[in-house]
């Protein structure tokens, strides 16, 4: 093989399922390589840092990979939950450091950011764009990037880029339940509940 493993960079938590395994090109040289612990608590459901040393071409480079799996919430929370990530392995993070941040952020679409998705019906709305793979339009919708300038400067993404969306959201895995009442004679009211998607660019990468 051309590639191995870098073992001071590599990391195992089985009770967080938290595992980030960093490999090398044989031909390569990385130096300082190391670890942080395993972070969890509120939205984090775990965290992992690793950082190294590699030569490139006579250049050195200093890179750092944060793997992140979050807990889905409200967007505010989530802001939050990346700033703690941030903050706890700052010592891994230094002025020069390339950083990699990826793993299931569960950021979702904002249906908010659009005044004509802000009526009762506008997930039905969104789930129909994501039928008609309408990409431009979701994306823009898009919790993490297309929140206001001042949340990103505030959770410490704004040194962040990630590539332009150009795919449909994930499959749901949170809904949304909804309660509807149908009256039936002079009293009596049938409950019909029904449960809505809530699509989401969960899985991403941010350097």
């Amino acid at each position: 093989s051309q590639h191995e493993r870098v073992p001071n960079a590599c990391i195992a938590h089985l009770q967080a399922r938290m595992f980030l395994l960093v490999f090398r090109r044989r031909d390569v040289a990385v130096s300082d390589a190391t670890h942080g612990r395993v972070i969890t608590g509120g939205l984090v459901k775990g965290a992992c840092c690793a950082a190294l040393t590699c030569a490139i071409a006579d250049r050195s480079y200093r890179l750092a990979f944060i793997g992140c799996h979050l807990v889905t919430g409200m967007l505010e929370r989530l802001n939050d939950a990346l700033r703690k990530i941030l903050d706890a392995f700052q010592s891994f993070l230094s002025g020069d450091s390339v950083v990699f941040m990826f793993g299931d952020l569960n950021y979702r679409i904002n249906r908010t950011y659009d005044d004509a998705l802000k009526d009762a019906d506008a997930w039905a709305t969104v789930v129909r764009l994501a039928n008609e793979r309408s990409i431009p339009r979701l994306a823009a919708l898009d919790g993490l990037t297309r929140q206001p300038q001042v949340n990103i400067d505030a959770c410490g993404l704004a040194a962040f880029w990630t590539p332009a969306l150009n795919f449909l959201p994930t499959s749901p895995v949170r809904y949304i339940e909804q309660v509807k009442l149908h009256r039936f004679g002079p009293t009596l009211f049938k409950k019909i509940e029904y449960k809505i998607p809530v699509l989401g660019y969960t899985d991403r990468v941010l350097f």
